[in-house]
């Protein structure tokens, strides 16, 4: 039986040229955000441009500088090669308005090398969505993907708060195969994402199974189904086998 679609709406975000601080709701909030790189990177590093090194500290200095803004707890100078922003949270929540993100990620984006990554929320707030953030030729575009959230199929899923995930890489696979998908969600590069993201929920899952649960062997098998799919999608991608093996001897 088919899944049941979970991407609600696709919406192309107006980017605000100043910070705001009216705490809309549909915007601000209490996350738990995740950075995930489709590339040029597969790490959390977004890397500066040639000779923009100092133009980007100063940058992240004078957001540091506005202590409403929270953006410093998100973005971070990485000193290697021409150096990067990494994208991470310091702490274990953040209260932003995901507006602001996007204008400082704006201000720094004609100093950055093109690049494609998501930000997401695992908890707290608002976790149905996922942003989707493009730096092309400088610019930077984002699209706020929507999903809804399918009732987990079994009960080990409720206890181990599985549905947002489960609903978070339906929705990359059905960015990637959608009938009139656009060009940047066709590349390989994106394909092999898909599938990281599957196996990085498979090592999560078989990492914090617990073998005196009743539900460990639903939690293993949950796990190995992900590996699985990240093959069908990726047949290449780094890491399955390995993964395929924990899972045989868990």
């Amino acid at each position: 039986m088919a899944a049941t679609a979970v991407l609600q709406a696709s919406e192309s975000m107006s980017l605000l040229p100043t910070f705001v601080w009216d705490e809309a709701p549909a915007f601000y909030g209490r996350y738990r955000l995740w950075f995930a790189q489709v590339g040029p990177r597969t790490d959390e590093h977004l890397p500066v441009r040639s000779g923009m090194r100092a133009a980007a500290q100063q940058l992240l200095a004078e957001f540091a500088a506005i202590a409403r803004l929270r953006v410093d707890s998100l973005l971070h100078w990485q000193d290697s090669g021409d150096g990067a922003i990494a994208t991470e949270m310091i702490a274990d929540v953040c209260y932003i308005d995901m507006r602001n993100l996007w204008c400082a990620l704006q201000r720094l984006a004609p100093l950055l090398v093109d690049a494609h990554f998501f930000v997401y929320s695992s908890g707290d707030g608002d976790d149905r969505f996922v942003d989707e953030l493009r730096i092309v030729d400088g610019t930077l575009i984002v699209v706020r993907h929507t999903a809804q959230q399918p009732a987990p199929l079994r009960a080990f899923a409720r206890s181990l708060h599985f549905r947002a995930h489960d609903s978070r890489l339906q929705l990359y696979a059905e960015l990637l195969d959608a009938p009139q998908r656009p060009p940047h969600h066709a590349t390989p590069a994106f394909r092999n994402f898909v599938a990281r993201q599957y196996l990085q929920e498979a090592d999560w899952r078989l990492h914090a199974a617990d073998r005196r649960s009743k539900h460990y062997g639903a939690a293993v098998g949950s796990a190995r189904r992900l590996v699985q799919q990240a093959i069908a999608i990726d047949a290449d991608v780094d890491g399955a086998p390995a993964l395929l093996a924990r899972c045989a001897s868990a």
